[in-house]
């Protein structure tokens, strides 16, 4: 598998930091690879990694299924940017495998030296450790950068999108440097905003249009740009109902321009916002 499938399931957001408990967690992987998920993100960060470990090893020795179908990514957290060996091996511990599909710089705050990082990083896709590499939360500037002196380039950057982030200047520098967007964070227009919104409006006049609920518009106007979206649920009943989305078509160019234009009459960053906002350009 040179590239995830466009679908994957997330091991952060609702799952942060264990709060659910681990076995909440190995129960929500199980249930959604059995559904047909193949594409799992993870992170340090996010304190799952061992229930996701122990549900991966657990549902492919009973299943049969070979480790290489699986896309498994995971990210090393900023602030251990110089020990990314030690912390890369910690994480293939946890999450009982012998390499990782994709490896993220989590983000690019806190991080000194970011192409003595990149160069951390090509390291462990020399040893076998990693099959590819890439960053997440990276502005344009922090990519040029880490080009400067890169021998491997990122597979891709990970960043928030949806119609109230559409970052159009790092999304175009993105594709003329061939570096693939993950979009996470992708139903925030619904899930994070209260009261009512144009956008909500919309989305739910084209749900009612295409017969579909509103989260599943707003995760098709994200893959039919191209991205590879990352969502998940606490509910392994709604897995297979997800992973339909992928094969749904996209919506009409004039219903997805519709979205973008009523997402752009809003700003909305949910992660990283003080970072970002704090951070001074290089």
């Amino acid at each position: 598998m040179d590239r995830p499938p466009p679908l994957g399931f997330g091991a952060g957001t609702a799952w942060y930091g264990g709060k659910l408990g681990d076995a909440a967690m190995e129960a929500a992987i199980r249930g959604a690879l059995s559904a047909g998920f193949r594409h799992l993100d993870l992170a340090e960060a996010y304190k799952t990694e061992a229930a996701c470990g122990s549900a991966i090893e657990g549902w492919l020795r009973e299943t049969g299924t070979p480790r290489d179908s699986l896309w498994i990514t995971s990210k090393v957290s900023p602030q251990n940017a110089t020990k990314l060996r030690e912390h890369c091996l910690k994480s293939l511990g946890r999450i009982r495998v012998d390499h990782l599909d994709l490896y993220l710089l989590h983000a690019p705050f806190g991080i000194d030296d970011i192409p003595a990082a990149w160069a951390a990083m090509e390291a462990l896709v020399d040893d076998g450790l990693c099959r590819y590499i890439g960053v997440s939360n990276f502005r344009q500037e922090d990519i040029e950068v880490l080009l400067k002196g890169a021998r491997i380039k990122p597979l891709c950057n990970q960043i928030e999108h949806h119609p109230h982030l559409q970052q159009p200047d790092l999304l175009h520098f993105l594709k003329e440097h061939s570096i693939a967007v993950a979009a996470y964070s992708p139903l925030a227009p619904l899930t994070k905003i209260d009261e009512p919104t144009t956008l909500k409006q919309l989305l739910t006049e084209l749900g009612e249009k295409y017969k579909v609920p509103t989260h599943e518009i707003l995760l098709r106007w994200n893959l039919q740009r191209g991205h590879w979206v990352l969502t998940t649920t606490r509910s392994a009943a709604k897995c297979p109902r997800l992973l339909t989305v992928a094969d749904q078509g996209p919506i009409d160019a004039t219903d997805a321009a519709a979205i973008s234009k009523a997402g752009a009459e809003q700003h909305l960053r949910c992660f990283w916002t003080k970072a970002f906002e704090e951070t001074p350009k290089l």
